[in-house]
């Protein structure tokens, strides 16, 4: 069958079916992998990393690094000789098969719980040493197929453009992130999506064999032409500033909503989603675009970004996320289209995306590394936002008219001065009560938390703050620093539970548990002789909770003995439980949300039977379920069901769900048995997207 792609003089023709659907399909496979596995490591990632909302971003590190060092071999090897190309690629072919094998069959997961790398030193830094050893060679060999294969593409269709094959890359990667959220994590357990895509990476594999074998076999005049490259210096300070500005914008955006909503894939998903949407769109080789259009719209839509985001205009989450989405797009199609026109002859195929990658690592580096080194708040996003907006004035700028050029100037100014104001002056207003000052800006991997002082007409308050949520209230009036607040009143869930416990009727010691330690209100109930040991894998909420709050040093004076264990509380629970030391505690908390996200891996079966381990004797596990966008409730019920927990729900001004495997209350009951495994969480399912708030 192949024979007949070929002239009797053994030259190409350019109008060969089968040879030209071989580029498309082996690139759209490649690109579809590469971004159907982003999602999935890092919903393993998550609970290894505490749920820190921070992750995506260090995946995104991750994969831009290989998308970078997979773009830098495409231009090293498409200077090689005709032959050596496809014989050196042949060898990582092989080399990536024979690694990923051996290395699956061993760890049976692409990012092993127990890998000691990513337990210790900077958590970015470690979680890239670990992806590096078990995915780094697998995602390299996907990273290259789409540059190679174009380069490839215009050598031997001289005449025809190979920029329609980075659509398909586009659309490949598009689909296959799609593909995650809406069929495959929702029916489809972790492990088996790993055996999955392995399973799909070695087909990926035979037909990238295939297209070689022809490569090699049938194309080899063309491939020995020799081409040189004369790139200036200002066109590659473009192909590196304009990928910067959008993958920048894009990772802000996603930091913003990810630490505002659920750091969960579906979210992930939908503003790389859009990225890759821009691209294809941008890259239509049509005459449809409007400089000066799309200039003055990225500069309106930055203005109301910037307002919905720091809290001046309220609207419903779901409109927030939709705004945030379509600005992306136009921030995103504006740079990539800039990018598309100023695109090179195919000759410097290899080096155009050389710089898109470089620009895209670059952006990374800043964001998952620098920026929570250096800001204290997400100063990144305000920072993307400005250089949107500097990218919309260079374009407006391009205008012959001397007015345009100068009023484009002045509202670009006047964009950016208000972004910065806003962001400086967000909580101000979004707490509108006078005489609340800000103590302390805290950043770092896990998070970003504000500690506020507010004056009253007698005393003052503190509040911790992450994001938009309230993670702590003190009052000092008087003897109300002794008082619980909040989510852990008096007539909350947990007050309840620890309350009602026997031995705290009867007078007698209780021990208490809890992971997430806030500013330590839950010590508010220990009298002497009691113990309360907290698990807090954020060392600055640690601190937060010593210099500024009261609750735990007043614990301590009334004979409590108080326990921080920091950590992940899940990892933490499991490490003393292989040691032999169990917490026997009477109740065990769990409120480890950070500003509305979800760390799934907290309230999964597997969890739930580890908290029963450590329970004593009538022990109550209580889940802290606040939230303004998911109802979780669901979710426990039938982890109760499943094992047959007593259930109990207490909604006041919080939602808490206690289970405990004898009655908590009156109220309490055993929930019906459900019959499908889908409809409860484990580690190896969930399902985030059937518990989201309409």
């Amino acid at each position: 069958m192949l024979t007949i792609m070929f002239r009797k003089t053994g030259k190409p023709s350019e109008r060969i079916p089968i040879v030209w659907l071989a580029f498309p399909l082996t690139i759209f496979i490649s690109s579809f992998l590469l971004f159907l596995i982003q999602p999935m490591v890092g919903k393993l990632v998550l609970p290894i990393l505490g749920g820190a909302f921070s992750v995506w971003t260090a995946v995104m590190l991750f994969f831009t690094i290989i998308l970078l060092f997979g773009y830098g071999y495409v231009v090293w090897l498409t200077k090689m000789p005709r032959r050596s190309q496809t014989l050196i690629h042949l060898v990582l072919i092989v080399v990536t098969v024979v690694w990923t094998v051996a290395n699956f069959l061993v760890t049976r997961s692409f990012v092993p719980k127990n890998d000691i790398w990513v337990h210790q030193g900077i958590p970015v830094i470690a979680l890239l040493l670990s992806l590096i050893k078990t995915l780094g060679l697998p995602c390299f060999l996907l990273a290259t197929t789409s540059p190679l294969l174009q380069s490839w593409y215009s050598r031997i269709f001289v005449s025809k453009s190979p920029y329609w094959l980075y659509i398909i890359s586009n659309a490949g990667s598009l689909i296959g992130l799609l593909a995650y959220p809406l069929l495959v994590e929702p029916h489809i357990s972790l492990k088996m999506q790993q055996n999955l895509w392995f399973w799909c990476l070695t087909f990926y594999t035979s037909v990238s064999l295939t297209v070689l074998f022809v490569v090699y076999k049938k194309m080899q005049p063309v491939l020995s032409e020799k081409k040189s490259i004369t790139t200036n210096k200002g066109s590659l300070f473009t192909w590196l500033v304009l990928p910067f500005v959008s993958t920048a914008a894009m990772l802000a955006i996603t930091a913003q909503l990810t630490m505002s909503v659920s750091p969960a894939p579906f979210m992930w998903v939908a503003t790389l989603g859009v990225y890759l949407l821009s691209f294809i769109v941008a890259f239509i080789d049509k005459d449809w675009y409007s400089s000066d259009f799309y200039g003055f719209l990225v500069l309106i839509l930055i203005v109301l970004l910037s307002l919905f985001t720091f809290g001046f205009i309220t609207i419903k989450y779901q409109a927030f996320v939709a705004i945030m989405l379509v600005g992306l797009f136009f921030i995103s199609l504006l740079c990539n289209r800039e990018l598309f026109k100023r695109r090179p002859e195919p000759k410097e195929l290899s080096t155009f995306y050389l710089m898109i990658g470089l620009g895209g690592v670059i952006a990374s580096v800043f964001t998952a590394i620098i920026a929570p080194m250096i800001f204290n708040d997400i100063w990144e996003y305000p920072l993307a936002l400005i250089a949107s907006s500097l990218v919309a004035l260079f374009v407006l700028n391009k205008n012959k008219s001397l007015s345009f050029r100068i009023h484009s100037a002045i509202f670009a100014v006047i964009v950016i001065t208000l972004t910065c104001w806003l962001f400086v002056n967000p909580l101000e207003s979004e707490s509108k009560q006078p005489g609340t000052k800000i103590l302390a800006n805290l950043r770092n991997f896990y998070g970003v938390q504000h500690v506020l002082r507010t004056e009253l007409d007698v005393g003052y308050k503190l509040s911790l703050l992450s994001g938009e949520t309230i993670h702590g209230l003190q009052y000092f009036v008087n003897d109300d620093e002794y008082v619980p607040t909040v989510y852990f009143a008096p007539d909350s869930g947990i007050g309840y539970a620890i309350e009602n416990r026997p031995k705290k009727l009867n007078n007698s010691p209780i021990k208490i548990g809890v992971i997430g330690l806030g500013v330590g209100t839950i010590a508010a109930y220990c009298d002497k002789g009691d113990s309360i040991t907290f698990y807090e894998i954020n060392p600055q909420v640690i601190d937060a909770s010593r210099k500024y709050f009261k609750y735990i040093e007043n614990a301590e004076k009334g004979g409590c003995i108080v326990k921080i264990i920091q950590g992940d509380g899940r990892i933490s629970l499991e490490k003393e439980l292989d040691k032999g030391e169990v917490g026997n505690f009477d109740v065990l908390a769990v409120d480890a949300f950070t500003d509305d996200s979800i760390p799934v891996h907290l309230i999964t079966r597997e969890a739930l039977q580890l908290y029963l381990s450590h329970l004593a004797e009538g022990g109550v596990i209580a889940f802290h379920t606040s939230n303004r966008y998911v109802n979780l409730s669901p979710v426990l019920e039938s982890l109760a069901g499943i094992d047959n927990f007593y259930y109990n729900h207490i909604q006041t001004t919080s939602s808490w769900n206690l289970l405990s495997k004898y009655p908590i209350s009156l109220q309490s009951y055993i929930p019906r048995r459900v019959s499908s495994e889908g409809r409860y969480w484990t580690d190896d399912y969930s399902n985030i997207l059937s518990v989201l708030l309409h």
